[in-house]
Formats: C-alpha cells, structure tokens, sequence
C-alpha cells in the first residue's frame, strides 16, 4: 500500500470520507485527515520496533573506524605486489554522510557520500575498482571485499589489483574500553536515518555486545548486525500496512467518531489484524533464523 492508500484505509475505518492526492498533501480537509497525518510516521516507527517484521529486518556487516590501514597491491601490468600505508584524512566518524579518506604514499581509498568504496590512486584521479556494498554507517572502515563485487575484472590490463588490507591504529572514538575493544555505529543506511531497533548479532553466539544510544559495543573487529530499518510504507508488508491503518483509526477514534462502543470495536479490529499479522509473519521464516531469544520471544508476545 501507498501512504494514501494507508490514510484512506483509516477514514474508511472512521467513517470518513477518503481523499485525492492532492487533497492528502494539503492535510486540512477535516479534523480526521489532520490527525492520522500528523501521526502516521510515529504508528510506523512504533510498530516497527514493537515487532521484527520480516520486511522491515536488515543484515548489516560492522567495522569500526581505524586510523591507519596496510594495503597489499598488485600491479598487474607489471606483476609485481608492493604494500601502502594509508591513513584516515577526515575527523568526522557520525552519521553525517561525509567523504571519508584513506591516503598513503601511492593509492588511497575513498567511500563517498552515498556509501560507495573507491580504490584510487594518490591524486584521485584515476578509479581502479569500486563497490557499492555495505553502504551502512556500521562499516566504518575499508573491507576486503570478494572478487565479484567490484565494478571491475581485476585482472584487466592497467589494474592495480586490492589484495589484502591490515588494520593498525583504531580511531580513539571507536576505542570502547569499559570492558568491551571496540565501538560501532549503528547500522544505518546513508540514505536513511537512525535504525528502529538492533535485534541481534548473529557473530556473537554468546549475544555479547552491548547497544548504547547510536553505539554497539563489542569484542570483535567485525561481525553482522540484524536491525529493524525504518521502511517506506510502500515496502511494508500488505497485513502490515493494514494494521498500520487501522491503529491510525484507533488513535483518533474518539476525537472523530464520539461514540465509545465504535472507539472499541475499532481497537478490537486492530488487536486482531495485529494478531494476524504477527502470526503469518512468524510462520514464513525457518527455525534456523531465530538464532536469538530476543525474536522468538518477541514473536510469542
């Protein structure tokens, strides 16, 4: 369902009568319009966090942010590897999306401010590979990344070829202490804003980490995240989307309607299609995944 489409599963609910396009930008038609409008983003994210949906769960691979990489590169014109240091040239290590810089004495790396990787020479004119995984704020640091997911054949004829990188000094801010060796962002999308909810870690077998604000603390250099991503509503499961209506209905019910007994059959209508949605999206996924307590408890609720 489009956001529309959400709004006007709500009024219908309400009694209302349903609105263009148009008329959904503006907002003002009636007190009903106005109110499920100004609230529908919070119902979303509440939702979100409430439950792990399957289309709204994401798995992010985590690096924290090193000052100082070793690079192993091979010169495949003239076959021959030598090794680079390179260092980190910017300060900024937030959620804002910025150009960061790895720069040594020949290559450098660079991501961009969409989240893409670039492996370059020193000036940064001239693009030997690029990559587009891993566009989270949790990989904070160049990885090695398989062969078939760069732009470019590394063996072709004027490559430098990335074959190995070594990581030294770690940023002081990614520097954990209080009994954990690194700290992490949370992994979120360039594109989007802050995670709805950390669910698990699938490296750590023994749920070891910690989650702290924007942070995840934990011992290992790298590992994956599973986290609720706060979705547009057109990406929201069908069942979803309809729950998501209805609780719009239910908040404002009593200030539209003015009837008590249609105030709570509208939020018996959303506990059931709450229900059912809940269970059909428990039962599409394999035992296998529920790797933590944390899902399949949440599922029981």
């Amino acid at each position: 369902m489009t956001e529309l489409e959400i709004v006007n599963y709500a009024l219908m609910t309400l009694g209302e009568p349903t609105v263009t396009a148009a008329e959904y930008s503006t907002g003002t038609k009636f007190k009903s319009l106005e109110l499920i409008k100004s609230q529908l983003s919070n119902h979303k994210r509440y939702l979100l966090r409430r439950f792990p949906w399957n289309c709204g769960v994401r798995r992010s691979l985590y690096i924290p942010l090193y000052e100082t990489l070793t690079i192993s590169v091979l010169d495949v014109d003239a076959g021959t590897t030598a090794t680079d240091t390179l260092t980190y040239d910017n300060s900024e290590y937030l959620y804002e999306a910025v150009q960061r810089i790895w720069s040594g004495d020949t290559y450098r790396i660079t991501r961009e401010t969409d989240g893409d990787w670039r492996f370059q020479n020193l000036a940064g004119t001239t693009t030997y590979n690029e990559n587009e995984r891993h566009r989270s704020h949790s990989v904070q640091s160049p990885i090695l990344f398989d062969a078939k997911s760069w732009d470019l054949d590394w063996g072709s004829a004027g490559q430098h070829e990335l074959k190995s990188i070594g990581y030294s000094d770690i940023h002081v801010e990614s520097d954990a202490k209080s009994g954990y060796t690194y700290r992490v962002l949370s992994p979120c999308d360039y594109a989007k804003s802050d995670p709805i909810r950390i669910i698990d870690s699938p490296s750590h077998d023994d749920r070891d980490f910690r989650v702290e604000g924007n942070y995840l603390y934990t011992n290992r250099q790298q590992g994956e995240i599973l986290y609720m991503e706060e979705i547009d509503y057109t990406d929201l499961d069908d069942m979803l989307a309809e729950v998501l209506a209805l609780r719009a209905a239910k908040s404002v019910a009593w200030a539209v309607v003015q009837s008590d007994s249609r105030t709570k059959e509208i939020a018996a209508e959303y506990e059931f299609s709450l229900r059912k949605a809940r269970s059909v999206d428990a039962a599409e996924d394999g035992r296998y995944t529920l790797e933590s307590t944390t899902i399949t408890d949440a599922r029981n609720q």
